[in-house]
Order: C-alpha cells, then structure tokens, then sequence
C-alpha cells in the first residue's frame, strides 16, 4: 500500500512541469496544484511510447505531451518493477540511435548556407548522444597495441579516432 502512496504522491506536480493534460484546459498559474491523469501500467502504453522512442522522441517529451503516457518517474518505476520493461525501453533507444545516424545524414543533405550553423548543431548533437548511449558503435575510442606485426621487432602503434571506422 506504501507503494501506490507514493506514486499517488509523485503524480501531484506544479505549475507548467506538467504535461499532457487534455486539450482545452486553461494554462496552470505559476505555482498552482495540479494533478495529472493517473496512467495505469499496461503493455500497450509501454509499446507505444518504446515505438516513440524508437523514432527518435525522448521520453522526457513523451511523457511531457501526451495524455496516454504516464509522468517519466512513473515510466522509470514501471522499467524498475517489470524487467521485460526495460528491455523494450533498451531496444528502443539502440533503434533510435540507428534513426539518429540516419537523420545526420538528413541534416547534412539538406543543409543550405544559411542554415549551416543550425544543422552543424543538430548534427554535433546527434553525435553527441549516439557516442554517450552507443560508445562501442558511435564513440571515439584511443587504442594503445604494443606488438604490432612483428613483435619480436619491439614496435608499438597508437591510434586514435573511431575504431569502428574502417568496418
């Protein structure tokens, strides 16, 4: 019973934090209560928002705008309490990653002079979260192999950069 106390508790938020409140209802004051729509834990809400994910929506602004997505902390404790859970939301995020290399190549295509410096942005953040959420397949990496070749010679090479870049 501690349980649903808590987050009953954790539903209850102020002023614009919250999102997905239904469409027509007047702006929260800054500071007024507000309690939003409790979201019960099913497998097709947590299909739909790993879906969302996958297509490169955060889950942050899911849960924000949409009033069939539960608040992100009550998504986390779903992802606590039910492994199977945490494993969607983690395909998800490697299918997003492969969208977000993807749109890098969008954004640059479409780049135009006027616009470069917005798409160099967008394209260093994409990179960004690929290399913190991907590291193995999207970070750089430094390499230190003593050896080489031929190692009775003693010879050592340092490389630096992507080591997925010539595969």
């Amino acid at each position: 019973m501690e349980d649903k106390a808590m987050v009953d508790r954790m539903e209850v938020q102020f002023g614009s934090t919250l999102g997905g409140v239904a469409e027509g209802t007047p702006e929260p004051l800054e500071g007024e209560l507000i309690v939003k729509r409790r979201v019960e834990y099913s497998e097709e809400v947590v299909d739909r928002i790993c879906e969302e994910v996958a297509s490169g929506r955060s889950l942050n602004r899911i849960c924000k705008e949409e009033n069939w997505a539960p608040d992100k902390r009550t998504f986390y404790k779903w992802m606590y309490r039910h492994e199977e859970v945490g494993h969607k939301y983690a395909r998800a995020k490697e299918a997003c990653m492969e969208y977000a290399a993807e749109e890098i190549l969008e954004i640059a295509d479409n780049a135009t002079p006027e616009d470069y410096n917005v798409a160099r942005l967008r394209v260093d953040a994409y990179k960004w979260a690929a290399s913190k959420l991907k590291p193995k397949k999207y970070g750089d990496s430094a390499q230190l192999k003593i050896g080489g070749e031929n190692e009775s010679a003693g010879g050592f090479m340092i490389t630096w950069g992507n080591s997925n870049a010539s595969s």
